[in-house]
């Protein structure tokens, strides 16, 4: 009997041994198992808030170059309003940049029907200067550079024709001489 009272109380701790180690075992693996569940549902989450962040961030950037589109639409029609043709062209040319970048295409249709109306006013070559010096100072573009943006943007084809037409009045203006205002090759 001392000899099986041993023998059962040394299975006993052996089979007690085996089955904590099978739960501490089994517990690690499953502790392991939901810290990696957890880890990727965390990274699949925060990657999919971050691309909801990049969203509504495009989305306000867009928002703000429509608000700007339309307040250098209104500052633009005030100045024409006002006779001020130089800064109306400026303002106009400053809203078509925003609407470019918002990709409205119709609204930059619009607009160079309106710059080209504006800068038909203009009567001097100093005129289409002062234009150039104030776009640079407030977009830090000159009125080349802007006239380039738009004529390379991706959607120039849409409005090509009038943008053509632009570019024809703009030349005009840059053949007059500054003091008779007469073309250049027709000065005496």
């Amino acid at each position: 009997p001392i000899i099986a009272q041993y023998f059962q109380q040394k299975n006993l701790k052996e089979l007690t041994e085996f089955i904590r180690n099978q739960m501490n075992d089994g517990l690690e693996l499953k502790i392991n198992e939901l810290k990696n569940y957890n880890q990727t549902e965390i990274d699949k989450t925060t990657l999919e808030l971050n691309n909801n962040f990049k969203k509504l961030e495009l989305k306000n950037q867009m928002l703000a170059s429509e608000i700007d589109a339309s307040l250098f639409f209104l500052q633009g029609q005030n100045s024409f309003g006002k006779k001020d043709f130089v800064g109306s062209t400026k303002d106009f040319l400053k809203c078509t940049y925003h609407w470019l970048q918002t990709e409205r295409i119709d609204r930059v249709e619009v607009m160079i029907g309106n710059i080209l109306i504006s800068i038909k006013k203009l009567k001097t070559k100093t005129e289409l200067e002062e234009v150039d010096s104030l776009l640079t100072q407030s977009v830090k573009m000159s009125l080349t550079e802007i006239l380039d943006y738009i004529k390379n943007h991706k959607y120039y084809i849409s409005y090509s024709s009038k943008f053509e037409d632009l570019l024809k009045e703009v030349e005009r203006l840059k053949a007059l001489n500054e003091t008779n205002d007469l073309p250049n090759d027709i000065v005496e």
